[in-house]
């Protein structure tokens, strides 16, 4: 009772009614007299004992909508209590709660409880659920689901309420109404009334506790047919073939974990196959699965993780924690094995990808390692209709643990070679999609550049390519149709799932014009910084402080007879479109500057389509953005760009205000400690004069103007002017005083930690480094 305020309703005295009453009676019929310290604290201890004269009393009915808290975010105290007096519904507070209502209940009472759904299916709360369809009957319930109250909104509070008698009574069959389809409370509302006016609605269902306990984990599925029930029994759990395994928690992913461009690339250990070969290998980052947003087959690939002298930093983080690592550096003994691998956590539906050989997996990217020979069976068996359909009985929280995928049942079609050929294809289709954009380490050319896709026009190009994505997604669709089909059959669940499969459910790229003219504008800027080129594939720069000199170098070797590189000079000649000198690429409302971007885009247009098919690529280029092309550079390129680098921009915006005095791009791969001292000297100084020349011309414009339109314009624009130098001043000085300071940038720190070191120069630092820009 000391800790009464916290522990509440959940206590039990170890009491019974009539004992409390006998020692109530037993201290107030004391007489104290004058000790007034042994009154006190009797009255401390009578009004003790009357809170647990409450707490042990009995009902016929208990209702209740008790609140829920997870074990994770239990205090100190709680955690305990939980463990030694609840230990089978420990896991949460909801559980907790439900247990205590059958122990305020008489013997054949009932309980009427509104909780959420998490307790009937997820793995945590399985030791609790055998406890109840074991010891008390569940006699009516109304699945609920997601929205079931007006005032909460999305997928993540799932409810159900239920009644119960607190009996055993294993065969005793309960009714459930299953209502999840509704979107608000007058659409439950609806869905049980009609449920209970027709019970041959589809939404009526009956089933009996000893129902529950023919798939493993005794997950409530009160909806599984025959059908499901026999593939429970009938075939073995994914676990003993496909090896399903905990992934590691790291303990700090903001210290251990990177976006693989955020970090040198030659810091980056690709295709090790053991933790030896790792070591050896001397890197430091590695591929990491860790989930992802929904994409089947293959992708999501974009995460690498601190295994420096085989994770030497994450195990220590972790002894020094927990006094060992093992509590969270789980499975080390099948590290960079192929492996399929799938999001733990979907708003959608099961979301399963192949994992070559290289790769780490960590919380929220679960992993699965079958032999060889069984990769293919394993992954198709997980991608077909069959396995979210049998999801939907043990997880439909949509929470995809190792230990509920490791249950689910897998059959072996009887042609296990045209699953194999199935399941390469899609996986063929999907990596090649994946490796479409430049996000993907395995990008190697802008597709509307490709021999076969690349026309006379942009516009022509767009179009192949629009073509070539369609004949890949129906593709697709034939591949996974055959796959359900293949599975479907081998279930025995003809009659129950249909193979086909919508269009809207393949996770391949469609062609958006948009889209694709921002990812074409954004190779282009690539081009421009030497990240990329177009006379050689894949990655070029992308090391720390990058220079010309190691482009020709990289080029040389990738190409070498379009590119020379001697000592120290670097011949350009013979380049489709040369990368810009210094990294250093201005935005700016007008063509300020020779290396402006907009006149280098118009050169990579030139340099890829010709002169001739100028004025149509500029054309097709300013449909497809809905804005002229220097609108888009100004106010849209940067927010396209954090978004697709996940807000870890390697293109960073250096920009002077509000009024776009001036504006650059800094390649991060090519930064040095002078390029702040080379963006004033070679662009914001230089500004100065031009902007002030101008200033000076439009005054003598504006006092010689007769016309009042004319001057009105003219003055308009000489306000901004103004503006702009006022704004463009006080960022030189701001400027001047960081690029004296010879700012030193560690990659492996990642963009966020080096975005932040300077300060109100870099646009959008919130979205960046989570912090106001003031």
């Amino acid at each position: 009772f000391e800790e009464a305020k916290n522990f509440g309703s959940l206590i039990q005295p170890c009491l019974d009614e009539r004992a409390i009453a006998d020692l109530r009676r037993a201290i107030e019929a004391k007489d104290l007299g004058g000790q007034l310290f042994l009154r006190e604290t009797h009255l401390k201890v009578l009004r003790v004992l009357e809170q647990a004269e409450a707490l042990t009393q009995r009902y016929h009915v208990v209702v209740a909508n008790p609140p829920y808290l997870g074990a994770n975010q239990m205090n100190g105290e709680m955690k305990v209590f939980a463990k030694d007096c609840y230990p089978a519904s420990k896991s949460d507070l909801l559980a907790m709660f439900i247990e205590r209502s059958f122990s305020l209940t008489f013997p054949s009472g009932y309980s009427g409880l509104v909780t959420m759904q998490s307790w009937m299916f997820l793995t945590s709360f399985e030791i609790f659920r055998k406890k109840v369809i074991s010891e008390k009957a569940i006699l009516s319930m109304a699945h609920l689901g997601a929205r079931a109250f007006d005032t909460i909104g999305g997928e993540v509070v799932q409810a159900v309420a239920f009644t119960a008698k607190n009996i055993s009574a294993p065969h005793l069959r309960g009714t459930y109404l299953r209502l999840i389809d509704g979107r608000s409370e007058a659409d439950k509302s609806a869905l049980f009334l009609a449920a209970i006016e027709n019970r041959n609605s589809g939404s009526v269902f009956a089933a009996s506790n000893s129902d529950f306990g023919k798939i493993p984990g005794c997950p409530l599925a009160y909806w599984a047919t025959a059908g499901v029930l026999e593939a429970f029994k009938k075939h073995p759990a994914l676990s003993e073939v496909g090896n399903t395994r905990l992934p590691m928690t790291t303990g700090d992913n903001g210290r251990f974990m990177r976006q693989w461009f955020e970090v040198r690339i030659d810091r980056i250990g690709f295709g090790c196959r053991s933790r030896n070969e790792s070591a050896a290998s001397g890197r430091r980052w590695f591929p990491c699965n860790k989930g992802g947003p929904f994409r089947r087959w293959y992708g999501n690939n974009s995460i690498v993780v601190d295994w420096e002298n085989d994770g030497e930093r994450i195990l220590e983080l972790n002894t020094q924690l927990y006094g060992s690592p093992s509590r969270n550096i789980r499975s080390m003994d099948v590290y960079f094995r192929e492996s399929i691998t799938w999001s733990s956590v979907s708003s959608s539906t099961f979301s399963v990808r192949h994992s070559p050989e290289g790769f780490l997996f960590a919380t929220g990217g679960s992993c699965a390692f079958p032999e060889s020979k069984d990769r293919d069976l394993v992954l198709g068996a997980l991608l077909s209709k069959v396995s979210d359909h049998l999801l939907q009985f043990l997880s439909p929280t949509l929470n995809f643990e190792v230990g509920t995928v490791g249950i689910l049942p897998l059959a072996k079609p009887t042609d296990k070679e045209l699953v194999s050929t199935v399941v390469s294809a899609a996986t063929r289709i999907a990596r090649a999609d994946w490796d479409n954009f430049e996000t993907s380490w395995d990008f190697r050319d802008q597709p509307l550049l490709r021999p076969g896709l690349k026309g006379a026009t942009l516009e022509a190009s767009w179009r192949n390519w629009e073509a070539q994505s369609t004949a890949a997604i129906r593709r697709m669709q034939e591949l996974e149709t055959e796959n359900n089909r293949l599975f479907i059959a081998a279930y025995g669940l003809d009659g129950e799932l249909q193979p086909e499969v919508p269009e809207a459910q393949i996770t391949l790229a469609r062609a958006e014009a948009r889209r694709d003219m921002a990812a074409f504008l954004s190779y282009a800027v690539g081009c421009m910084m030497g990240r990329y080129g177009l006379d050689a594939e894949g990655l070029i720069l992308a090391n720390a402080g990058d220079t010309l000199a190691d482009y020709g170098r990289v080029l040389g070797e990738k190409n070498p007879g379009v590119a020379s590189f001697q000592g120290s000079v670097f011949s350009k000649e013979k380049l489709n479109f040369a990368p810009d000198e210094d990294g250093i690429i201005p935005v700016l409302d007008g063509e300020w500057f020779e290396d402006d971007i907009v006149a280098r885009a118009k050169e990579f247009l030139k340099a890829t389509f010709g002169e001739s098919a100028r004025n149509a690529n500029l054309e097709f280029i300013k449909q497809s953005l809905g804005r002229e092309l220097r609108d888009y550079f100004l106010t849209d390129f940067y927010k396209d760009h954090l978004q697709t680098y996940k807000n870890r921009p390697i293109y960073w915006l250096f920009s002077s205000g509000k009024q776009k005095a001036f504006q650059c791009l800094v390649y991060l791969h090519r930064y040095t400690p002078g390029t702040l001292a080379r963006i004033r000297t070679e662009y914001a100084i230089p500004l100065q004069g031009k902007l002030g020349a101008r200033i000076t011309r439009l005054e003598e414009e504006t006092g010689q103007a007769t016309a009042s339109t004319t001057r009105k314009k003219l003055q308009t624009e000489l306000d901004k002017c103004k503006k702009q130098m006022v704004e463009l001043i006080a960022f030189d000085e701001q400027l001047r005083s960081y690029a004296d300071q010879r700012i030193e940038l560690d990659l492996d720190d990642g963009v966020k930690a080096n975005y932040a070191k300077f300060g109100h120069l870099v646009a959008e630092a919130k979205k960046v480094c989570g912090i106001k820009e003031d």
